[in-house]
This record gives structure tokens, sequence and C-alpha cells, in this order.
């Protein structure tokens, strides 16, 4: 119904329009944009569910990212504590690192985005008014992931420095703010 006044005019006219042609019926009316929104109220709602879960999921695995990362840098002090007392720089060290952690970090991403792509086929019916495969999402996760994995990498090798220090059976290599003093 097109009305010149504003939309509660509009409502109260058709209202009392209705009602002088029936005086017992029982009138309700709402604007199109709020029946369709109570409609999709549900729907709405569960989309804002499911959006929240992918968000603490997303943030659980770039914990996880972080701290596999990190254990298997840290794993491979010991042979970087001897690639650099044979004279290896402190850069070659990182690149050495750094090839794979990102070998890793770019497999895990690709494995986990053909897992998503499945799940996002059974979870589209839960959509409303959004895609689960929209490219700006699925790049910015993986970007976050491999950020996170590159962190990582960084936050053992150049934010910790290195710390060679020779026990009584082997050297071992140590970030400083976890060295231990004797």
């Amino acid at each position: 119904m097109r009305h010149r006044g504003g939309e509660a005019a509009a409502q109260h006219d058709v209202e009392a329009a209705i009602l002088r042609a029936d005086p017992s019926s029982h009138v309700n009316v709402l604007a199109l944009h709020d029946r369709l929104r109570a409609q999709t109220a549900v729907t709405r709602t569960q989309s804002a569910a499911i959006g929240l879960i992918a968000i603490c999921a997303l943030l659980l695995a770039g914990l996880g990212i972080y701290a596999t990362i990190a254990q298997v840098v840290e794993d491979r002090q010991r042979e970087m504590a001897i690639r650099s007392a044979l004279g290896a720089s402190g850069g070659s060290l990182i690149i050495n690192a750094a090839g794979g952690v990102g070998v890793a970090a770019i497999a895990g991403v690709a494995a986990g985005g053909l897992l998503s792509w499945i799940v996002a086929r059974v979870t589209r019916q839960f959509l409303f008014e959004m895609s689960p495969f929209d490219p700006s999402v699925w790049i910015g996760a993986a970007v976050l992931l491999v950020g996170t994995a590159v962190a990582a990498a960084f936050s053992v090798f150049v934010v910790c420095p290195l710390n060679v220090r020779v026990g009584a059976n082997s050297p071992s290599l140590w970030p400083t703010m976890f060295s231990v003093t004797y």
C-alpha cells in the first residue's frame, strides 16, 4: 500500500479502514521489513551463533599453531646452537627455521582449508544473507593463521635472543627469558 504520511500514520490508517469494514476483527499491521525481521529472527540468531563459534575456532586454531610452531622451533634449538657454533650466521639460522615453519604452515592451511570447505557446504543452510564461501573471509583466515605461525617462529628466534649455555653434558640453546643461572 502506498501512503503519503509516515510509516506510523500508514499503519494507523490501515488499521482504521479494516476496523471500519469489520469491527470484530483483530488487526495487527506491520511494515514489511518489520514482519520479515520477525520471521527471520531465529535464522539470524543461528547465523550469529555460528559466526561466534567460527571466531572462537579461529582463535583456538591460532593458539594451537602458535604453540606447535614455538615447540618445533624450540626443539630445533640444539641443532641451531651447533650450526651457530660451526659458524652459521644468525640470519641463515632464522631463514633455515622459517623455511620449515613456512612449509608446515602452508600445508596446515591447505589441509584446514579443504576440511573447512567441506564443513562450509554442510553449514550453508544455517546462514542468512551471507555465504560460507566469501573469498575475503577465507583469505583473511589463511593470512591470520600463517601470520600466527610466522609470529611464533619470529618470537622464539628474534624477540627472545638466543643464549648458548654449555652445561655439564652438552651445549644447549635457551631463550634468555627462560635461562636459569646455576
